[in-house]
């Protein structure tokens, strides 16, 4: 997959979104979190997966999305898809449920508000790989 018109991100960082019907290229870290991570350099806090996996109650969930932490909790009540979609990922990596339910902009707009760090041994099976490379094709 080719992109173009889009500057300063690298291409592994890089897919496909839907956004109102059409087909966008997009970061896959939202730029907000980006520029926090440039921001924040060694500040920025680490957590591994077992202490995600921790967060995984209605009142206390977090979930991962790129490798990135998300406290999404504040947000359960909100949610236009309810409180159930949230609970089955809660404490778990959901990169390829957000972008298969959720459009660019809830990347780009919505996402970051929530970010708390990043995932130090944050791994993607060759099986997911291949399915996220599939994604992309299709």
């Amino acid at each position: 997959v080719e992109f173009r018109g889009v500057e300063n991100v690298k291409p592994e960082l890089m897919e496909l979104r839907e956004e109102c019907g059409v087909t966008v290229p997009t970061s896959r870290l939202p730029t907000r979190v980006q520029n926090k991570i440039a921001t924040m350099g060694s500040a920025i806090k680490y957590y591994d997966f077992e202490e995600v996996r921790k967060h995984n109650k209605l009142d206390d969930l977090w979930v991962m999305v790129e490798g990135q932490v998300y406290d999404i909790t504040a947000f359960v009540s909100r949610h236009p898809g309810g409180w159930l979609p949230l609970i089955n990922m809660a404490g778990k990596d959901a990169t390829d449920v957000m972008a298969e339910y959720h459009p660019a902009a809830v990347f780009e707009n919505i996402l970051p508000k929530f970010h708390i760090g990043v995932v130090k041994d944050y791994k993607v099976s060759p099986i997911t790989q291949g399915y996220r490379e599939i994604r992309q094709e299709l």
